[in-house]
């Protein structure tokens, strides 16, 4: 991995894989990169490939404030599209003259945040993926991490996983989560309580969804618990232009569960865009 420092002295780590258009990745909250590994390795034939850390993930920097609020500031879903855009910039990808419109993929959170960067930078992008998201937030899985009755604990993120995956996925790959998944887990510090705040809060973004002239393709797991399938079919209802993909018995980590599928349907979608 590679290391780029913002404007404000955080420290954003990145991976750059692959040959072809670009292609940025944005994971889930309390994920990493490491959840398009194999999305990646199915796809760097056709693309240039972007994952990288979101602050407070991964092997980015989790900066601390001098106070609650300050730390919260730090935290917050359009800050992260501001240090995407930043890293971006930097890397010039965009905002030079050879620059070209890139495709863009996120995943729960990093589907929050995919559409809030189509919605504000909408002209650096060719086409959108989003994956196990929501266009508004305001259900029971979300009211129970603000209550604190899912802890961000060890325990509380082995629940979190496991509820990312389909009954019959975690049937199917009985050592799935021990190996791949547990072992991994970045545990926050204290300090940065303040993240379900900002990322799990109620928010809606359909008015300006709607206005996107770009082409998007959404998938959703039909078994998904944690963003229930409503919200994927929703949001395709919203986005104009867009194709909407649900897949039976398959829960939240899409890219997990079905990568195969998930990055043939990304090649075919982006690829029919580029020719």
């Amino acid at each position: 991995m590679s290391r780029f420092t913002l404007r404000d002295g955080t420290n954003i780590w990145y991976k750059l894989k692959g040959k072809g258009p670009l292609l940025v990745l944005n994971h889930g909250y309390t994920s990493s990169h490491q959840n398009f590994t194999d999305i990646i390795s199915l796809l760097k034939n056709e693309f240039r490939c972007l994952s990288w850390d979101c602050r407070g993930h991964g092997k980015s920097d989790k900066p601390i404030g001098n106070t609650y609020e300050q730390t919260a500031q730090m935290y917050s879903l359009p800050q992260f599209v501001e240090d995407c855009y930043e890293l971006l910039i930097r890397l010039e990808f965009i905002g030079t003259p050879k620059s070209e419109k890139l495709f863009m993929y996120g995943v729960s959170m990093g589907g929050i945040l995919s559409q809030l960067f189509a919605i504000k930078y909408e002209h650096t992008l060719r086409a959108l993926a989003l994956g196990a998201t929501t266009s508004n937030l305001n259900h029971p899985f979300s009211k129970e991490r603000m209550s604190g009755n899912i802890p961000l604990t060890r325990n509380g993120k082995k629940l979190k996983a496991r509820l990312g995956f389909s009954k019959k996925f975690l049937e199917d790959h009985p050592d799935f989560l021990k190996k791949k998944i547990t072992q991994n887990f970045f545990i926050m510090d204290d300090e940065l309580l303040v993240m379900p705040e900002n990322v799990l809060k109620p928010f809606d973004l359909e008015k300006h969804l709607q206005k996107l002239t770009i082409p998007v393709i959404i998938f959703h797991g039909e078994k998904d618990l944690v963003m229930k399938i409503e919200y994927g079919k929703r949001l395709s209802q919203v986005i104009p232009n867009s194709e909407f993909y649900p897949f039976p018995e398959v829960g939240h980590n899409i890219n997990g569960e079905i990568p195969r599928i998930i990055a043939h349907r990304l090649k075919n979608f982006f690829l029919k865009i580029e020719h």
